[in-house]
């Protein structure tokens, strides 16, 4: 049916500005870290709940551990714990989820020995919308580890050699597979493949580990090119197809400098913020940039954010070094910084300020012995999804999804943009003024 703008064109315009200062408002006042919200995902009886990944409408996956020897995949949102059981197989884990609800991980197949020895793992993809399972990977791989998947349901692995020994230790390869169900090997030789990352094309970065390293990148069309230089590591990608990552600086001070690759520029050397090292471990669409620098002779380091050609210090949480490791669309910063006393605490930093998750952890749950700082996960909507442990020797691992809540004058600024839209529908159609002759 058509519509006849003159009718609502000023109206909704009028109500969307009013609405839009109620939603810049409160996007400007949840990153202040005063405001948070966690909820525990928890499974009776487990000693052992480990969040794997997150994705932008707050789903989260990994996997419950009984202490029987066996572990259980779960998708968990609002509250709710879905337990996944690939193939029948009583040790599995989901290690990542995209916003379709596409799962992926690895299970032990039915029958197999659970030898820590031994690697037979196998992967698997997970539905929501049929709930039906597939297996994925490469047919006949020893071992098959599934990592993320991305909109499109393009699938990020890491899976055995097929050209080594199967009882070598080492050396694995990464491993595409497409949404057509095509399978493609990423190798240089056989030396050994670590992939990082992948955009929502379907392009893959990592490392291999010859006898220099270096990052690569894998195209869609399988094309593998290393990039960097030796000594390199390609460590994120967006969806424009930049990379970021850091080379030894070969200038005989034996330091690190981060870089972004373009493929029309090459690589663009990000500088330091004073010290002889940086590197650099995310990027977002809009092409900024996180990671960490050294900033003097100390040997400290400092979390960055480059953007549009300067670097930005984030700061520490009071101690001598930080780094900053995710950075979301909206421009959200996640990493870890020390405190005074040396310990490091997870930290979230936005519209120029550095909030400790670790201390709001702490406070909101007393239970927690210890915060893990070396792995968090970032959603697009501010999300964090914490690790952390009851115990002293993280035998009992708990996740906790912590969530950004506008401040209440964000609220009353939302309220009043949805009154005014209400009024001015009530006030009927406008009538627009004759054209000019």
């Amino acid at each position: 049916m058509k519509t006849d703008c003159r009718r609502w064109c000023r109206s909704t315009m009028y109500a969307l500005v009013a609405l839009g200062g109620g939603l810049h408002a409160a996007a400007q006042a949840q990153p202040a870290g005063l405001h948070w919200e966690g909820v525990r995902i928890e499974a009776a009886g487990s000693s052992r709940v480990y969040g794997a990944a997150l994705n932008n409408l707050g789903q989260v996956v990994g996997d419950v551990y009984y202490g029987s020897g066996s572990a259980q995949p779960f998708v968990w949102q609002n509250g709710q714990m879905q337990m996944l059981q690939p193939f029948g197989s009583g040790y599995a884990s989901a290690t990542g989820i995209n916003d379709r609800g596409q799962v992926v991980g690895w299970y032990i197949p039915v029958g197999s020995e659970v030898n820590p020895d031994v690697i037979n793992n196998q992967g698997f993809r997970y539905d929501g919308s049929s709930g039906g399972y597939t297996q994925v990977g490469p047919v006949g791989a020893r071992y098959v580890t599934p990592a993320r998947i991305n909109e499109r349901g393009d699938i990020l692995g890491y899976t055995s050699n097929p050209s080594l020994d199967p009882n070598a230790g080492g050396r694995g390869l990464g491993f595409v597979q497409r949404p057509d169900g095509q399978v493609s090997l990423i190798r240089h030789g056989d030396v050994g493949i670590v992939p990082l990352d992948m955009n929502q094309h379907g392009v893959s970065v990592g490392y291999h580990e010859g006898n220099v390293g270096e990052g690569y990148v894998f195209g869609a069309n399988g094309t593998f090119t290393t990039i960097g230089g030796p000594y390199s590591r390609a460590n994120a990608i967006n969806d424009a197809g930049q990379i970021v990552g850091q080379t030894d600086a070969q200038d005989g001070n034996f330091g690190q400098r981060a870089w972004v690759y373009n493929e029309g520029s090459g690589l663009t050397n990000l500088g330091t913020l004073g010290g002889g090292s940086s590197w650099a471990l995310d990027i977002n669409n809009a092409g900024q940039i996180v990671g960490a620098s050294t900033v003097g002779a100390t040997g400290g380091s400092h979390a960055f954010l480059w953007d549009n050609g300067t670097m930005t210090d984030l700061g520490t949480l009071g101690g001598e070094s930080s780094e900053a490791f995710a950075i979301n669309a909206r421009g959200h910063v996640l990493g870890r910084s020390q405190v005074a006393g040396g310990d490091w605490h997870l930290f979230f930093y936005a519209d120029g300020r550095m909030s400790d998750l670790t201390a709001w952890l702490g406070e909101s749950f007393n239970d927690l012995m210890e915060v893990h700082t070396h792995v968090a996960f970032l959603n697009d909507m501010g999300q964090v999804l914490a690790l952390g442990s009851l115990d002293t020797n993280n035998m009992t691992l708990v996740s906790t999804l912590i969530t950004p809540v506008p401040e209440p004058e964000a609220y009353a600024l939302l309220l009043a943009g949805l009154l005014a839209l209400v009024a001015l529908r009530r006030r009927g159609p406008v009538v627009a003024a004759p054209a000019a002759a």
